[in-house]
């Protein structure tokens, strides 16, 4: 009877692969390729607004550096989420390094507590190697051992499907695109066009270049809004799959 139990024990511990999901993964793909589109589209439209491409190759290496290596601290800063030792937060650690040795995967860099009566969980990080893993002290007083058991694997079916560095990266571009938009905002109600006593020719070319620049920051902004809501649905799918089959 023992040896029966001690079966069953370790087969709950067993790893647990649930493949991959290839429409996540085309999903994916693709949000990725179109990013990369309207990445070079930004750039442009950062040169038609007469920024010298010296700069704009400056902007572009420090967004990526920024994205890459930065979002997720941003992330804490601005959620107030706190990272936790093992020794703090035994319950928190033990439920993560279980679930973690069933998926096969690395246990996340950091496991952060947001001190909030607010239930929430998210994850973020560049990739499963450096991820984060973050919860709220509302979301740990409400739920039971399972059920917590529940959320963090669906947090971590986003980590291992690779999901979140798709969505920060595209994020980033609403975010600059938002900036760019209420930048051009400000100069054309500040600075008009270059109306006054120059030449009227000039201003009117300028007035064209702007007003092209501003159409083309607006849709910028819109389709990467539309590529991280047709990527969210389907992705919180998948890691409800994901993190039924490890929990």
């Amino acid at each position: 009877m023992y040896n029966v139990f001690r079966f069953i024990q370790e087969d709950e511990m067993r790893q647990r692969d649930y493949g991959r999901d290839l429409e996540l993964t085309f999903r994916m793909g693709f949000t990725m390729m179109m990013l990369a589109v309207v990445y070079v589209l930004f750039l442009g439209l950062l040169m038609m607004a007469g920024i010298p491409w010296e700069m704009v190759l400056i902007i572009a290496v420090a967004m990526a550096f920024f994205q890459y290596f930065m979002s997720d601290k941003l992330v804490l800063a601005t959620t107030g989420a706190k990272e936790v030792t093992a020794e703090q937060e035994p319950r928190l650690h033990g439920i993560i390094e279980r679930l973690v040795a069933i998926a096969d995967m690395p246990k996340p860099k950091k496991i952060c507590v947001m001190e909030t009566h607010v239930p929430n969980a998210f994850a973020t990080g560049r990739n499963p190697k450096n991820a984060v893993i973050a919860v709220t002290r509302g979301l740990m007083s409400r739920l039971n051992e399972r059920e917590l058991e529940a959320v963090l694997g669906h947090e971590l079916a986003h980590v291992k499907n690779r999901d979140v560095m798709v969505l920060t990266w595209a994020s980033i571009i609403v975010i600059a695109a938002g900036f760019l938009l209420q930048m051009l905002f400000w100069i054309t109600l500040f600075g008009g066009f270059g109306g006054g006593g120059g030449d009227r020719r000039d201003a009117g070319q300028l007035m064209i270049i702007m007003l092209a620049v501003y159409v083309g920051t607006i849709i910028v902004y819109f389709v990467s809004q539309m590529l991280i809501m047709t990527l969210s649905r389907y992705r919180e799918f998948a890691a409800d799959r994901g993190g039924a089959v490890i929990t």
